[in-house]
C-alpha cells in the first residue's frame, strides 16, 4: 500500500529544507541584498562565489543527522568566508539550521560542548568588534545580533529535543502500564479460576460423593433400598441447584445466590452428613467470629465430612470446636478404612490443599493426616501427643484420620 503524503514529506524533509535554503539564498544574492553592507575584510561582493559557497553549504546539510558536529564545523567555516564577502541571508539560514540540527541530534555531552562554543563565539566576536572599532554602540548591537543568530537556534533545538525525550518517556510509560494491566488481568483471571475451582469442589464434591456411595450400596444390595434412592435423589437435586447458582454467577458476574456453608450452621452441616450415613458427634461451643472465619471453618468442616464419607462411609466421626486466645480450634477425627474393603470414589485430590489454602489465607493453619493408636493403648496425634482410648473414632487396627485447623476469630 502506498504511504500517505505526510510520511513522504517527512522522508524528504532534509533535502526539501536544503533546497528551500538554497532558493532563498540565491534570491537574495540575485537581488544584491547582502547581510553585511561593509565586509570586514574588504573583499567586496562576489555573487558567483557566494552562490557557490551557499550551494556547498546546502549540500553539506544533507548529512546533518548522521554527522551533526562535522556539518556544523563545515558550515561555520563556509559562513566565515561568506561573511568576508558581505554575508548572505541564505548562508545565515544554513548556519542556523546546522546549529539547530546539532542540538537535536547529538548527545548530552555534545550539547554541553556546543553551548560552550556558542557562548565563546558570541563573547569573543563581541570583544573583537570592541577592540577593532572602539564603538560601544556598535559592540552592543553586534553582541545582540550574535546572540540572536547563534543562541536562538540552540535554545529552539534544546526545547524540541526535550519535548521529544518527554514524549518518548510518556510512550514508554504507556507501554509499561499496558503490560502491567495485562499482567494484572492475568493474575485476576488466575485467582478467579482458583476461587471457582475451590467453590466448585466445595459445593459439588460432597453431593457427588454421597451419590456415588449410595449408588454403590444400592447396586450391591439384592433390591435397592428406598432410603438410598431418596438420598441419591436429594443429593442430585442439591448438586443441580449449586451448579445452576454457579452458572448464574458466571453469566451475570454477581455473587452466588446461595449462601456458603458456615460453621455457625454446624448443626445443619452435621445433620446433612448424618443423612448420608455418617455417625457424627459435635462437641464444643461456637465463639463469636468474623464472617470470613465463619465461612472458611464451614468449608473445612464440610470438606472433612465429605472426605470421611468417601473413605470410610458409615463410620463414626467426632467434631470438636474450641477457642482460646483469639483463635478457634477445629478438630475432626474420622475412621480410616485400613482393610481396603471399600473402593473410594474418584477424587481430584484437591480437598486438603484447598482447606489449607483457606486457613492460610486468614492467617491460620491446617494439618491433616493419619493418627494411629500407640502401643500403650492411647492414641498419638500428629504431634506425638497421646490421647485416651475413648477419644475419636477408629476402625480395624485403630487407624484414624485427623484434621486440625486453627483460625483467627477476627480476620
Amino acid at each position: 500500500m502506498t504511504s500517505p503524503l505526510p510520511s513522504r514529506v517527512r522522508a524528504w524533509r532534509i533535502p526539501l529544507t536544503s533546497a528551500a535554503t538554497l532558493a532563498i539564498g540565491l534570491l537574495f544574492i540575485a537581488l544584491d541584498a547582502p547581510f553585511v553592507s561593509d565586509p570586514p575584510l574588504l573583499l567586496g561582493h562576489v555573487p558567483w562565489v557566494q552562490a557557490g559557497l551557499l550551494a556547498l553549504a546546502c549540500l553539506v546539510l544533507l548529512a546533518k543527522r548522521r554527522a551533526p558536529f562535522s556539518v556544523l564545523a563545515a558550515t561555520a567555516v563556509l559562513s566565515c568566508v561568506d561573511l568576508a564577502l558581505g554575508g548572505g541571508i541564505g548562508m545565515l539560514l544554513a548556519l542556523i539550521d546546522a546549529i539547530y540540527s546539532t542540538v537535536l541530534h547529538t548527545s548530552d555531552r555534545g550539547r554541553r560542548v556546543l553551548l560552550a562554543l556558542v557562548a565563546g563565539l558570541a563573547v569573543g566576536a563581541t570583544l573583537l568588534v570592541l577592540a577593532l572599532t572602539g564603538d560601544l554602540r556598535m559592540t552592543a548591537l553586534t553582541g545582540l545580533q550574535l546572540f540572536a543568530i547563534v543562541g536562538t537556534p540552540y535554545w529552539w533545538g534544546l526545547a524540541v529535543q526535550r519535548e521529544r525525550a518527554r514524549a518518548a518517556l510518556e510512550a514508554a510509560r504507556a507501554d509499561d502500564l499496558e503490560r502491567l494491566a495485562a499482567m494484572t488481568q492475568q493474575d485476576v483471571v488466575r485467582e478467579e479460576r482458583a476461587r471457582m475451582a475451590r467453590d466448585l469442589h466445595d459445593a459439588i464434591a460432597s453431593e457427588l460423593a454421597a451419590i456415588a456411595i449410595h449408588t454403590e450400596a444400592a447396586l450391591a444390595a439384592p433390591t435397592a433400598p428406598r432410603s438410598s434412592l431418596e438420598t441419591i435423589r436429594a443429593a442430585s437435586v442439591r448438586s443441580l441447584e449449586q451448579m445452576r447458582s454457579m452458572i448464574l454467577v458466571l453469566r451475570s458476574g454477581g455473587e452466588s445466590p446461595s449462601a456458603p456453608d458456615r460453621v455457625s450452621d454446624a448443626e445443619g452441616i452435621v445433620e446433612r452428613a448424618r443423612q448420608r450415613g455418617l455417625q457424627v458427634s459435635l462437641e464444643g461451643t461456637l465463639p463469636a467470629m468474623a464472617v470470613a472465619t465463619d465461612q472458611a471453618a464451614g468449608r473445612i468442616l464440610q470438606e472433612s465430612l465429605t472426605n470421611a464419607m468417601k473413605h470410610a462411609p458409615g463410620s463414626p466421626v467426632t467434631v470438636h470446636i474450641s477457642h482460646a486466645r483469639g483463635a478457634m480450634a477445629l478438630r475432626i477425627d474420622s475412621a480410616m478404612d485400613v482393610s481396603g474393603r471399600l473402593a473410594a470414589p474418584p477424587s481430584a485430590g484437591l480437598g486438603v490443599r484447598m482447606m489449607r489454602e483457606r486457613a492460610l489465607a486468614l492467617g491460620g493453619d491446617l494439618s491433616a493426616g493419619p493418627d494411629d493408636i500407640d502401643p500403650g493403648g492411647g492414641r498419638g496425634d500428629a504431634n506425638g501427643r497421646g490421647r485416651g482410648a475413648g477419644d475419636g473414632a477408629t476402625t480395624e487396627g485403630g487407624a484414624r484420620w485427623t484434621v486440625r485447623a486453627t483460625l483467627p476469630l477476627r480476620s
